[in-house]
């Protein structure tokens, strides 16, 4: 397999660019590759909205930027960790509770608390200057 057919699965896998897909272990290579282009992607999204609006706003908005790169990726695996996590049910419910893609009403709660966190503790360390001062 190329290197460029196997990043092109990796971004297709980690983002909404490219293509949904399933990666071959030739792509994991590219994780990483992936991951510092989202976060520097969401970091430049961060820093000219800061220079635009309040540092909250900012923060919410490079939220939702990584939220919509990554197509809430990782919000997702939280809500169905929590989905079968949290509710007390026998094991065989909780099985079938976390195949279904469809989101439980524990999970409602982890996910709007994984943004709001993440909003606050941006809106901390306003890019203003130089990142290096």
């Amino acid at each position: 397999m190329s290197a460029l057919r196997a990043a092109r699965q990796a971004v297709g896998f980690l983002t909404i660019v490219g293509g949904a897909g399933t990666p071959t272990t030739g792509a994991l290579v590219w994780f990483p590759v992936v991951g510092a282009l989202v976060g520097a992607v969401v970091g430049t999204a961060w820093y000219a909205a800061a220079s635009w609006f309040p540092a909250l706003v900012a923060a919410a908005l490079a939220v939702i930027v990584d939220l919509a790169l990554t197509g809430m990726l990782h919000v997702d695996g939280l809500a169905d960790s929590a989905d079968g996590l949290i509710a007390p049910m026998p094991r065989e419910r909780r099985l079938e509770v976390m195949s279904d893609p469809g989101p439980a009403r524990s999970a409602r709660s982890p996910s709007s608390r994984c943004c709001s966190p993440a909003t606050r503790c941006s809106r901390r360390w306003p890019p203003r200057g130089r990142w290096w001062q």
